[in-house]
């Protein structure tokens, strides 16, 4: 009777623990598989980008002459409701406002650039990006 008593008390413990563990793991990840087109709002420089949530990371990307880069994969801590933190050891850091989508890139020096971001798709934000490129082509003689 007695065994039975600890048995049950193990079992609930575990399942407790299981629970806690997957609730955990579920709010760490979810802005996997997210994706946004962001429009970097620099004066005379409207530059678009993409940042790509996936497996506790985020990566982005961007267009330099006729080809799609990625610029880092780095990974993200949520900081409250409202707010996604990455950053550089030592360098730079990155601030996502989820309910406004605007994204803060604060350089190594306190230097500040802004991003306007819409939701998307990492297929939506590389068709944005063939389209930038095809057109930059068309625009160029040789």
């Amino acid at each position: 009777m007695c065994r039975d008593i600890d048995i049950k008390r193990q079992l609930k413990f575990l399942l407790l623990l299981s629970l806690v563990f997957f609730t955990a793991r579920t709010e760490a990840n979810e802005l996997n598989g997210k994706a946004l087109l962001c429009k970097e709002e620099r004066s005379g420089i409207n530059r678009d980008y993409g940042l790509v949530f996936g497996d506790g990371t985020v990566s982005k990307w961007f267009v330099v002459g006729y080809q799609k880069k990625q610029q880092y994969t780095l990974p993200y801590n949520l900081s409250g409701t409202n707010l996604v933190k990455w950053q550089r050891i030592f360098e730079d850091r990155n601030l996502l406002f989820r309910e406004t989508l605007r994204h803060v890139h604060i350089g190594a020096f306190g230097s500040k650039q802004y991003g306007t971001c819409d939701l998307s798709s990492k297929e939506q934000i590389f068709r944005k990006f063939d389209e930038i490129i095809s057109a930059a082509k068309k625009k160029n003689k040789i």
